[in-house]
């Protein structure tokens, strides 16, 4: 296995050493007389990859007051004295690793990690950090006389688990250099495929030159009397044509598609070399056709994706071909090789994407962020983080200029003939109008805003990020909301007021808690009833380790008996709940509705397994049973199990 290099500076310090740097980097923090200082937390920053400890890695704390860092000797040893009781978060970081926390979960480098609880003169000497050594990809990219092709994006595409099925997220992206080369770095973990990306971006001949500005700096080429393709930001065989040759989407080795490419299993620190593709032209064709709809579904202005076939999930960048949608709702799509594709015309986009910009600065990662298409500047956009604890996968949503409520998903099958006259059919979407209501009386530890209302949002059931990220907007009664541009498909409705939980979503008689909208009728769907209750049912015991003792490190796992719910749950389940035990083994669960469930305790490092039901499969033959009603307080001591996934 070969590693990336790392720097190679650090500061070696004896442990009778740090004890004095540590006292003089707190004499301006020591506490007043009256707070007794005699707690104490040592330990040692651990190399993922190879188990060895890390010198010279700087370690913070803070909490109860205290906020410093000090950096470990050449044994990784790192110790606080003098130190009030109270509760404490410790990390550590080093060029050249992502940075670390104590008590995160696995891998999870984005894990919050676990407090530390000291009690006056305590001293917990066996604190340990681990810092994941980024990995890397890289590789040349050739022409098909075998020329370096320069200035090529190359991107890595991971899997991930959402909704309890596997989904597509968008990686990091690099770029060739004058000899072909590229080097994805920054990498965690995990499982790519890697893709040379090439999108044919056609725009109406007649944009004014202050109207193609807004779109783009890139020269655009006029191909015929009414088109222009956008040349300069991927890779095109000369000269540009409208019924030329293009380069395909090529992806490692030489597939077409992401479902023929071949993965990378990369390990932590792993630098895999040689991962080269040759690009070869191919014939290309044109589509043209219209955009069709009510009078007010107004497509003009609107971005046409052409979306390769088991691609359609993936962010900007992604396409074969785009095309801005004339104002007369006509369109042409220039340079498509023959395959099987997805058109898909939406003003609300949403993918998933891995945070490799949030692993700090002490992984150096540079940045070449795809150009998004025409028809897609002054969009509006978010993101928020998905999966479980220590999830590096976000989804990222963008709202386009326009109304939202037309939308097209048409799956067409390209050959070696111009399509001409092609029919895009757009579909207005769904809206759901709804009131929120609470279970009895509402407590008065209930803030103003939360009586009113709270935002409600419409989550893919299975993870598609094809049907959006929809959030509700303000009904005219208080209390009300309605949610607009449902697409065909299946919706949870999830909502996360504080100190509170949903009880029911009832309609038409139906609880929809555990059961998404279908809204593939395409009718609306009104008077949807959301209970909210503050009465929740709460959760508390102990974990064990196999010798009886109670356990320092170890996450419990509760999830449904119900195995269909174990999956297409939307983007965060309701019903499951994995959290890392405090100080003596202790945990406490107090957000889960009532229901019936199995209770497990696993090592923390498989604190997020629960997102692939082939692991609560294994673990539902080591777990216990537990009922949980809606105001009652359970309590039940488990012992570590060992689960194996087959």
């Amino acid at each position: 296995m070969n590693c990336p290099q790392r720097a190679r500076w650090f500061v070696v310090l004896p442990l009778s050493v740090l004890a004095v740097a540590v006292s003089a980097n707190q004499a301006s923090q020591v506490p007043a007389p009256s707070v007794v200082a005699t707690a104490a937390i040592s330990g040692v920053v651990i190399d993922g990859a190879t188990a060895r400890p890390v010198a010279g890695a700087f370690v913070g704390i803070g909490g109860s007051g205290i906020s410093t860092r000090l950096a470990t000797d050449n044994q990784g040893r790192f110790v606080f004295s003098r130190l009030p009781a109270g509760r404490y978060q410790l990390s550590a970081a080093k060029l050249g690793y992502f940075s670390g926390r104590y008590g995160q979960v696995g891998d999870g480098l984005l894990s919050s990690g676990r407090a530390i609880e000291l009690t006056a003169g305590q001293w917990v000497a066996d604190a340990r950090i681990t810092l994941w050594p980024p990995g890397a990809i890289s590789g040349t990219i050739t022409d098909e006389v075998g020329d370096p092709v320069v200035e090529s994006f190359v991107s890595v595409i991971a899997q991930v688990m959402i909704g309890g099925r596997p989904q597509l997220a968008s990686g990091a992206t690099a770029k060739t250099d004058d000899r072909g080369r590229y080097r994805v770095p920054s990498l965690m973990k995990g499982r790519y495929v890697v893709v040379v990306p090439s999108v044919q971006t056609a725009v109406p001949a007649d944009l004014t030159p202050a109207q193609l500005a807004t779109f783009t700096d890139i020269p655009a080429i006029a191909v015929n009397a009414g088109n222009r393709l956008i040349v300069g930001n991927f890779v095109t065989p000369p000269p540009p044509s409208p019924d030329g040759w293009a380069y395909p989407t090529l992806f490692f080795p030489a597939a077409r598609t992401v479902a023929d490419a071949t993965p990378i299993d990369l390990a932590a620190g792993e630098e895999r070399h040689n991962v080269d593709l040759r690009l070869a032209p191919v014939r290309s064709v044109r589509i043209s056709g219209i955009v069709n709809g009510p009078p007010d579904s107004t497509p003009g202005g609107m971005t046409l994706r052409l979306m390769p076939s088991g691609s359609e999930t993936l962010g900007f960048g992604s396409e074969a071909a785009t095309a801005l949608v004339a104002p007369d709702r006509t369109f042409t799509l220039l340079n498509v090789p023959a395959g099987a594709y997805t058109i898909v015309a939406s003003r609300s986009t949403m993918h998933y994407a891995t945070r490799l910009s949030a692993s700090n600065g002490s992984v150096p990662t540079p940045t070449f962020p795809m150009p998004k298409p025409p028809g897609v500047g002054g969009s509006s956009s978010g993101s928020r983080v998905v999966g479980g604890r220590g999830s590096a996968t976000e989804v990222v949503y963008n709202q386009l200029p326009g109304g939202r409520e037309y939308s097209a998903r048409m799956p067409i099958a390209v050959g070696d003939r111009h399509l001409v006259g092609l029919v895009v059919p757009l579909r207005r979407g769904v809206t759901l109008r709804g009131r929120i209501v609470w279970a009895g009386a509402v407590p008065d530890t209930v803030s103003a805003a939360l009586r009113l209302g709270q935002t409600v949002l419409a989550e893919p059931a299975t993870g598609d990020p094809f049907l959006g990220l929809l959030s509700s907007g303000t009904g005219e009664q208080p209390g009300t909301f309605h949610i607009e541009g449902l697409l065909a498909g299946a919706y949870t409705l999830q909502m996360s007021p504080p100190d509170a939980r949903v009880k029911s979503i009832e309609w038409q008689g139906r609880d929809y808690v555990d059961r998404p909208f279908d809204t593939t009728a395409g009718t609306d769907i009104e008077d949807v009833v959301v209970t909210l209750t503050t009465d929740m049912a709460r959760f508390a015991g102990l974990v064990r380790d196999a010798s009886g003792q109670p356990a320092a490190a170890a996450a419990v796992i509760v999830f449904p008996t119900d195995r269909s719910r174990w999956r297409d749950y939307g983007l965060r389940p309701s019903r499951i709940v994995s959290t890392s035990v405090a100080a003596g083994g202790a945990f406490a669960i107090n957000t889960l509705p009532e229901g019936e469930y199995f209770i497990v305790a696993v090592d923390e490092a498989h604190a997020d397994a629960w997102q692939d039901p082939r692991f609560l499969e294994a673990a539902s033959a080591s777990a216990s049973r537990v009922t949980l009603a809606w105001g009652a307080a359970k309590t039940a001591n488990v012992t570590i199990a060992t689960i194996r996934v087959r």
